[in-house]
């Protein structure tokens, strides 16, 4: 989906009226928001650079997601990038995957413990490295799945 479907989906439910009220945005610019953005960069008439479109191009040029990962905390979740799997790349035993999935997992049960027996607490900068042990383990799971799904263990070599 396109960023302005997207928005045209969630605002449908609620009304635009609702939105721009409570964004304090004129409608107008709300159902603009909800339009394809126009092929010409310099006709306006139709569309409207968007929220989404706006939040993209601040990771774009700033070469940075954290406005991703900051929007996805604010809803109780987390940013999992999917990863480049590169078939040619990929070692095709799947025991690799699985060793090193339960490797990441080891290491991360690992700190948590450590933490935990050093004085009885997860201060900040405990739970920050789970946290980064915890993405690189999602990473690695999310690779293995891709890599299943990409066809890359269903040929004998």
């Amino acid at each position: 989906m396109e960023s302005h479907e997207v928005l045209k989906t969630v605002i449908e439910k609620v009304g635009a009226k609702r939105v721009s009220g409570d964004l304090k945005v004129s409608t107008p610019l709300v159902y603009k928001w909800c339009s394809k953005p126009p092929e010409d960069s310099s006709d306006d008439t139709n569309g409207a650079l968007n929220p989404l479109d706006r939040i993209m191009a601040i990771c774009k040029h700033t070469n940075n997601i954290k406005p991703i990962r900051w929007l996805c905390e604010q809803q109780n979740g987390y940013f999992v990038e999917n990863p480049n799997v590169e078939i040619s790349n990929v070692n095709e035993e799947y025991i690799v995957y699985t060793q090193k999935i339960l490797q990441e997992f080891t290491t991360l049960l690992h700190s948590i413990s450590e933490s935990i027996s050093n004085d009885d607490i997860i201060d900040d900068q405990e739970g920050e490295m789970i946290r980064e042990k915890w993405e690189l383990l999602k990473k690695h799971g999310e690779e293995f799945v891709t890599s299943c799904e990409q066809g890359v263990f269903n040929t004998k070599t």
